[in-house]
């Protein structure tokens, strides 16, 4: 093939066969066929695809140069100018990627560029939450001020209702002066006329008429007040004898505890007294015990009936002494049954108090009346518990002294029959170790008379505190006969002014009658005068109360109005949160596109790679197989398709990622920039309003303002007189409070401490109880040896009879022998 391609271009030079020849033309005239159908392919393509400033630089045309297509042409193979082909190849697809680099650097300048707009509207959106944030505080501060303003409205309503019954007083007023001054033209015109003196004496009736009226209007008023000073006079005598009533229980219980405790006195004299009868018969005892001792210690022979004699006589004396005191107790326990029926009369008639002093009051129609008579029961009530409680404390008392009672029948029962047992027996009692319980019940009842000491001392400081409540119902006792005192100076005081204004009723009928004859003209001009006056200022404080009105009325629609600007704000404010949303998410689905979009380029690039791969694999096998030109031709017809169909979807992609990406940035950047315009407009816009509206606002706040403060006076000096009476009545409250604690806390003390005598008399009642116990054991023992000693000393006596029996026998026999012999 070589040399067939040398002999083609070498021409005439060489020789070869015609056959020859005409193969090579052939051959020579298929490849210039193939040259111009790839020509014409490439020139078709390339005239197809739309040049611009961007893919100019990488077309064929401008990539292949002058140099390159020499080259071409000037190759001999078809080997070289596949090479010179991919060179060219190579160089566009490196203009290629430097253009995909720029493309892609553009790309992400733009991307910043909307990440910054992005942050820049976030700020700005930011800068409108804040505003917004800011706008509601104002139009909570606004409400807040116009709530206040409401309220003064309302207050300035109540005053100008005041004010309207004013006018309409005056107007009453007004129109008696019109009636007086008619009546005194007509009597002015009757003077004139001869025939009205029938006139003068109908005007005269009627005027008595209308006096009359007007002093049986005064009468009924003076009645009510009197009626109202009557019943306020038998509410402070139902008081009064209410505080009597309580005062006298008061003073009854007062007695009754003080019978209680010179009832308890005297059981504790007599306890006293049947210690010092124990002590004695305890000193009894020991004497006998010393009597029997030394009869005993002596013997039979030294033994005296005198000394049996004294004993018999010590113990009948001690039997008297067990009776009298028997009776003693008797009488004790007929006491206290007559004690506990009197405290049964005195619970029942209390309990016919209290449901006296249950019953509801009936309210007085004066306030203050009622709010004494309120901290009245309040009082009642409290002593009333403190009396149920005393009635408690009684009762303990009196339970108290039945156990002491019992306890000393049995202490006495008990040492009745041990004395009784003593001198029947004549044993011997453990007289040492009762002297030292008497010893300790002695101190015991030191202890208890300390204790009692304590007790009366807290009676007394209870009845201290009793008189300190006596006093300040005195006290109400006297600032309710205080407050009586007013009304009736208040009532003497609305008597002298009837009789007051009648005087000058008459002085006004002489004064008219006089001066009728003299100036009517000038007093008419001056009661004119002062009519038209008041008229101005009634027409005066008609407008006022009219601007008012119109102002408040324009304050409301200025109120309605930022209402509904707010919600045409908050609603612009939703809808550009809407739109901000949808910007994102469009923002975000470009994004993914463009995403898409970069994939779709790597994988057409792996795609140009693996192409360049296959075309080195196949120049490969070109170059092993040259002579199958079919094989050729057919690959570089596909590589030519392939390629030219690359570019064709690697521009048209580009073009369509770029314009769908201009288009959406466009609309995002309208839509944008259309909702802040709108946004600072209709701020600056509300801005303004609001800024007339507080000009507006607080001239007529000045204007009102103004007016208050006349008012708001006269109200700040009243309320500073009510503040302080109230403080004086807390300070009362508080120091009654404070009374009632310590009251209730020395109670709670007393309680405790009749609890813990309580206990300690039980544990002294149980000592008690165990001695006896102990001092029976020891009787018992000391008798059982009595006893045996007595046997033995009967026996004893017994052997010694019959001893001296014997013994008088013998004698006996000796003396017979004798006197026999």
């Amino acid at each position: 093939m070589d040399a067939a391609g040398g002999s083609i271009f070498q021409g005439a030079n060489i020789s070869i066969s015609n056959s020859r020849n005409e193969e090579e033309e052939e051959d020579l005239e298929d490849q210039i066929r193939r040259k111009e159908e790839l020509q014409n392919l490439l020139i078709t393509k390339l005239d197809d695809f739309k040049f611009d400033e961007s893919t100019v630089n990488s077309s064929l045309i401008s990539a292949i140069s002058d140099d390159a297509q020499d080259k071409f042409l000037k190759a001999e193979n078809e080997h070289e100018q596949l090479k010179v082909l991919f060179e060219v190849r190579g160089r566009e697809l490196a203009a290629l990627r430097e253009e995909h680099k720029k493309v892609t650097e553009k790309l992400q300048h733009q991307v910043d560029v909307v990440k910054k707009k992005l942050t820049l509207t976030e700020a700005e959106f930011e800068q409108l939450k804040l505003s917004y944030k800011n706008s509601e505080e104002l139009l909570g501060e606004k409400i807040q001020k116009v709530n206040e303003l409401t309220s003064l409205l309302e207050n300035k309503e109540q005053q100008i209702n005041d004010f309207k019954r004013e006018r309409e007083n005056l107007q009453i007023e007004i129109s008696t002066y019109k009636s007086t001054i008619d009546g005194m033209h007509r009597e002015l015109q009757g003077d004139k006329n001869p025939f009205s003196n029938i006139n003068k004496h109908h005007n005269s009736e009627e005027l008595k008429a209308a006096h009359k009226e007007q002093i049986t209007k005064l009468e009924t008023l003076l009645e009510e007040k009197i009626i109202q000073a009557k019943h306020i006079e038998k509410e402070n005598i139902n008081l009064k004898q209410e505080l009597s009533k309580f005062i006298e229980v008061n003073e009854e219980n007062s007695t009754i505890i003080k019978a209680l405790t010179k009832n308890f006195e005297d059981a504790q004299n007599q306890c006293e007294t049947l210690i010092e009868v124990v002590e004695t018969l305890s000193n009894e005892n020991k004497h006998l015990q010393d009597r029997v001792n030394n009869i005993y210690s002596n013997s039979p022979i030294k033994r005296s009936s005198t000394d049996f004699n004294t004993l018999v006589s010590s113990v009948e004396k001690l039997k008297k002494m067990l009776l009298d005191k028997s009776v003693q107790i008797n009488t004790l326990n007929a006491k206290l049954n007559n004690y506990e029926e009197n405290l049964k009369e005195l619970m029942e008639y209390r309990k016919l108090k209290t449901d006296s002093y249950r019953k509801e009051f009936q309210q007085c129609d004066n306030a203050d009346h009622s709010k004494n008579l309120i901290l009245m029961q309040n009082d009642l009530r409290n002593y009333k518990q403190t009396i149920e409680d005393k009635n408690q404390q009684i009762l303990q008392l009196n339970s108290t002294n039945k156990d002491l009672l019992t306890k000393l029948e049995e202490t006495l029962s008990q040492t009745r029959n041990d004395i009784q047992t003593f001198s029947a027996k004549y044993s011997i009692p453990q007289l040492e170790k009762m002297t030292e319980e008497l010893h300790r019940a002695g101190l015991r009842i030191q202890e208890l008379e300390e204790q009692l000491q304590i007790s009366e001392e807290l009676k007394l400081q209870l009845i201290r505190q009793d008189e300190d409540n006596k006093h300040q119902l005195e006290a109400l006792k006297t600032v309710s006969e205080k407050e009586r005192n007013n009304f009736e100076n208040e009532i003497k005081k609305l008597k002298n002014d009837l009789i007051v204004s009648s005087n000058e009723i008459e002085q006004l009928n002489r004064i008219l009658q006089e001066k009728s004859q003299r100036n009517i003209k000038t007093e008419d001009e001056s009661l004119k005068q002062e009519y038209l006056k008041c008229v101005q200022a009634l027409r005066m404080s008609e407008n006022k109360i009219k601007e008012l009105e119109e102002s408040m009325k324009q304050i409301l629609e200025l109120k309605n109005e930022a209402e509904r600007d707010k919600c045409s704000i908050e609603l612009k404010l939703k809808a550009a949160n809407e739109e901000y949303d949808n910007s994102a998410k469009q923002f975000d689905q470009l994004t993914t596109e463009l995403h898409r979009k970069d994939e779709l380029i790597a994988t057409l690039q792996n795609k140009i790679s693996s192409l360049t791969d296959e075309i080195k694999l196949i120049n490969k096998k070109i170059d092993e197989s040259t002579q199958t030109d079919n094989i050729r031709a057919q690959m570089q017809q596909v590589e030519n398709n392939n390629e030219a169909n690359l570019m064709t979807i690697e521009l048209n992609l580009r073009e369509e990622i770029q314009q769908e990406y201009f288009s959406k940035l466009n609309e995002i950047e309208e839509k944008y920039q259309t909702a802040s315009n709108s946004t600072k407009s209709q701020s600056k816009a509300h801005l303004e309003k609001l800024k007339n509206q507080e000009v507006k606002f607080r001239k007529h706040l000045a204007l009102i303002l103004s007016e208050c403060q006349r008012k708001i006076e006269g109200f700040e000096s009243e309320r500073a007189e009510l503040l302080r009476r109230l403080n004086g009545s807390q300070s009362l409250l508080a120091a009654a409070k404070a009374k009632e604690e310590r009251f209730n806390k020395l109670v709670e003390e007393l309680c405790v401490k009749n609890a813990r005598e309580a206990e300690k008399w039980k544990l002294w009642s149980q000592k008690l109880v165990n001695n006896c116990l102990k001092i029976e054991a020891v009787n018992k023992k000391s008798r059982d040896n009595i006893l045996f000693k007595m046997q033995v000393y009967d026996s004893k006596v017994k052997a010694v009879e019959k001893a001296s029996g014997k013994s008088k026998e013998k004698c006996a026999m000796k003396r017979a022998q004798s006197r026999s012999e």
